[in-house]
């Protein structure tokens, strides 16, 4: 089981929209985490719902999170997501660009990856690693620095910005992190209604 440590109303929220928020990278509480490197701006681009995997409760989660004692602690299977098979040459709404797919899972689906103003790249996602622990260290800087390069005008990362968004500062290591993670690109605006906005993103949850 996952377990995310919230208020009240977010769990209203939740439960009125079937949805999880993905908070960007750049509005979370641990700053270090937006990254910026190569003149890429990670912490724009990367979106993560957190959790714990720990069935004890933490008492560090409920007061950060939790409302200060006073809300709800949300349970729910190791993979609640409801994942799509992209498969086929699909057109980029609002450029002539196709993106062609062969059978990639993704726990989203096309009009939710093609949203107003960015879409989702479900280039390095599997089921293995869109939830996993974070990764602990005494430098996130240095992470990035030796993962990001930028050689002629070309940034070169191993491994993915999927990957590198797991890694946080040990000073946080008692939260015992479990996180999602989502990537967003700026795109044309669509102009309508969709599930990700500049500063959050939502995804379906299954209940079953």
């Amino acid at each position: 089981m996952i377990h995310h440590y919230t208020s009240v109303p977010t769990l209203a929220c939740i439960l009125k929209s079937s949805k999880i928020r993905f908070s960007r990278f750049d509005t979370f509480d641990d700053a270090l985490e937006a990254q910026a490197h190569a003149g890429v701006s990670f912490g724009t681009q990367m979106f993560a719902s957190c959790w714990v995997k720990n069935d004890e409760e933490e008492i560090a989660q409920w007061a950060m999170y939790g409302d200060r004692m006073a809300g709800v602690r949300i349970s729910l299977r190791d993979d609640p997501f409801v994942w799509t098979v992209l498969d086929g040459v699909i057109q980029i709404p609002g450029t002539t660009a196709k993106w062609q797919f062969d059978r990639v899972e993704a726990p989203f689906t096309l009009a939710e990856m093609f949203g107003d103003g960015y879409w989702l790249n479900p280039a390095y996602f599997c089921r293995t690693t869109f939830g996993k622990e974070v990764v602990y260290v005494p430098d996130v800087s240095a992470v990035y620095r030796e993962a990001v390069q930028a050689s002629g005008g070309v940034v070169i990362m191993s491994p993915p910005p999927i990957e590198l968004a797991r890694y946080k500062s040990d000073k946080w290591k008692f939260q015992k992190e479990h996180r999602f993670i989502l990537t967003a690109s700026r795109a044309p605006a669509l102009h309508r209604s969709s599930a990700v906005t500049p500063r959050s993103a939502s995804r379906s949850w299954n209940e079953t």
